[in-house]
């Protein structure tokens, strides 16, 4: 049974600290999205929640096995991110909200949500690999 438990502890670890380590991440996240007023829709923060939480944790074994993973995701995300036929920023999404600004404002807000999604990507890559590096600890 102590064998068991001494197998199962460093996942049950790695785990509290991806989910910690998310909701801190997420509210970092939100609270940098009210300050550059960006919108906030529920529904699609919720999924983009499980998305970055599902993210962490391939991350997390990614690095365990096969840290190549990590790049390959990265190749796809900027891929559909910058894909010339997507919607590419809240401003373009959201006209209605950002008509009255003028283009500079437009860009600075662009700019701001870009960061915000590459922070995003850099928070979530450290916090996988902090993980990987906790349950290796033990």
């Amino acid at each position: 049974m102590n064998s068991i438990l001494l197998k199962i502890f460093p996942w049950i670890v790695g785990l509290a600290v991806l989910i910690v380590g998310n909701c801190l991440i997420r509210e970092i996240l939100s609270r940098l999205s009210q300050k550059c007023d960006l919108p906030y829709n529920k529904s699609t923060k919720r999924a983009s929640n499980c998305l970055g939480f599902f993210e962490t944790v391939a991350y997390a074994l990614a690095y365990s096995t096969h840290p190549e993973f990590i790049a390959i995701w990265l190749t796809f995300k900027a891929i559909d991110r910058w894909s010339p036929v997507k919607v590419g920023s809240v401003v373009d999404a959201y006209k209605s909200k950002y008509h009255d600004h003028n283009e500079e404002s437009k860009s600075e807000i662009k700019r701001a949500e870009n960061n915000i999604y590459l922070l995003a990507n850099l928070l979530s890559i450290l916090l996988g690999v902090g993980a990987a590096k906790v349950i290796a600890l033990f």
